[in-house]
């Protein structure tokens, strides 16, 4: 669950984000790609976040 927890208090620090990109969260938490990948992916899956593009 490492990462998780970071991620949620960044979306909540920045109430009004508009886009949290793969990149953003390699950057801020100094993840590797897959890594972001997967924390993205599964705050997706419970319904955490909204993915709004339609790149895979």
């Amino acid at each position: 669950m490492l990462g998780y927890k970071q991620v949620l208090d960044a979306v909540q620090a920045r109430q009004n984000v508009v886009l949290l990109t793969n990149r953003t969260i390699q950057n801020l938490f100094e993840f590797d790609v897959q890594r972001a990948s997967s924390v993205l992916a599964d705050l997706v899956d419970r319904g955490v976040l909204v993915k709004v593009s339609t790149q895979s």
